[in-house]
């Protein structure tokens, strides 16, 4: 692990201890941990269903931008894989590594440039994040809180979005000819890959996300459902967004504490006790994280991927053979 990775990890660490600290500081642990104790069976098998259904849409979204960024049809079966093989990364490596590992992996598949895939990520992640933030306001606004930060947020990264596309070509175009080749080349197919998502791919991605996300408010719904809690869907849409902004935030393996404390910050602010809201948490969490490691695992073994560092010898191509890949 070079220094700067350890550093992030570190941080990670830090930022999950201190998430951690602060839940036991504002929850009564002992009260989350024996409502946990109370779960009821039933209401564990449809999550699986919504977890797998939302791989597919999360594919099929991915393939969409990636055929735009590449240039290239890219079927969303071919996706699948490197999909799942990412969910396992971000279960087990800190600093969300996963996002690299599909990347690495279905360049390899598909023999695409690395940046190419990059750009597919980045743009996917923008409209994602934008997705997320509209589910969140639209709860907001059925709870009753006034949503404006929402509402600012979802104006600056659609607007952002719209910045990057348009303008990446015309930065294609202008970039400084002292870069070394190999940095310029990476640019390059980074730029156009970007500048290559036409408008409708981004509406489409944008509702295939929001029904991915609608997918975790269920999964929530569920959680509280199995514990025995009477939860109304927006309630369980401000906990599900709080916990994926959590994910966001630097921390270990598994969003540990992370996932937990944006749950308990929004949940409360929807009017549930932050006690109800972290036993909920804790559940959902263990299927947002166990059963796609689950997935990425057996996906692994099916496209033989080797868990070892890619070589960065050469950026910008292929990096592995058609069947499997390096991580």
């Amino acid at each position: 692990m070079n220094a700067r990775l350890a550093g992030r990890a570190a941080i990670g660490l830090a930022m999950s201890a201190a998430a951690l600290l602060l839940l036991s500081w504002t929850v009564d642990l002992p009260a989350t941990l024996a409502r946990l104790t109370l779960v009821e069976p039933a209401w564990l098998v449809p999550p699986l269903f919504v977890l797998a259904l939302q791989l597919l849409i999360r594919a099929r979204r991915w393939a969409l931008v990636l055929t735009d960024t590449a240039g290239t049809t890219v079927r969303p079966s071919r996706l699948v894989g490197p999909l799942a093989v990412g969910y396992l990364a971000n279960a087990v490596l800190p600093v969300r590594l996963g996002e690299v590992a599909r990347a690495v992996l279905a360049a390899s598949r598909e023999r695409l440039p690395i940046a190419a895939v990059a750009a597919s990520i980045v743009v996917e992640r923008v409209v994602d994040l934008a997705a997320l933030i509209s589910v969140g306001l639209l709860s907001a606004v059925v709870i009753g809180t006034t949503g404006w930060l929402a509402v600012a947020a979802t104006v600056a990264l659609v607007m952002v979005l719209g910045v990057l596309t348009s303008l990446a070509g015309a930065i294609a175009r202008h970039l400084p000819g002292r870069l070394p080749e190999r940095v310029r080349r990476i640019s390059l197919q980074f730029l156009l890959g970007v500048a290559g998502v036409r408008v409708r791919t981004l509406v489409a991605a944008y509702g295939l996300s929001v029904v991915a996300w609608g997918g975790d408010v269920a999964v929530v719904w569920a959680s509280a459902r199995a514990l025995g809690i009477d939860l109304t869907v927006p309630a369980a849409a401000a906990i599900a967004v709080g916990a994926a902004l959590g994910t966001a935030l630097p921390a270990v393996s598994g969003y540990l504490g992370t996932y937990e404390l944006g749950a308990v910050a929004l949940g409360s602010l929807a009017g549930t006790s932050p006690d109800t809201v972290l036993a909920i948490a804790v559940l959902a969490h263990v299927f947002a994280v166990v059963p796609m490691a689950l997935a990425g695992l057996v996906a692994a073994v099916r496209m033989g991927v080797r868990f070892e560092l890619p070589s960065m010898d050469r950026p910008g191509e292929p990096v592995a053979d058609s069947g499997g890949g390096r991580l």
